[in-house]
């Protein structure tokens, strides 16, 4: 099985549940040795996976951090055009949404 459908197969699952398919998905493996270099290869997986979603969480929080400042200015809301403020407050929305999910994703490994 080719390497990106079994990770695309694996994103959302919890360790337990990678193993258990890194098990079905290569042929009945006997060897324990083999057991426990699959089981070290999720380990190793999840720890990219959750650095990943480290990095990402940091980029959403300084991005929202950004916008508040902007919005938590008076002279920027007073004097940039309606149109300008609301969509920085949806792309505020939105950012927290994304660290919302992201921050799921990691509290799940």
């Amino acid at each position: 099985m080719k390497l990106e459908l079994l990770h695309s197969e694996m994103t959302k699952k919890s360790f337990k549940n990678w193993r258990n398919l890194l098990l079905d998905k290569t042929d009945k493996i006997d060897n324990n040795d083999k057991r426990d270099d699959i089981d070290k290869w999720v380990r190793e997986l999840v720890e990219i996976l959750r650095e990943n979603l480290e990095k990402e969480i940091k980029r959403l929080e300084g991005e929202a951090k950004r916008l508040n400042g902007k919005l938590n200015n008076e002279k920027f809301v007073a004097n940039a055009p309606a149109d300008v403020v609301s969509a920085e407050r949806e792309k505020l929305a939105d950012y927290q949404a994304q660290l919302d999910t992201v921050s799921a994703a990691r509290a799940r490994l």
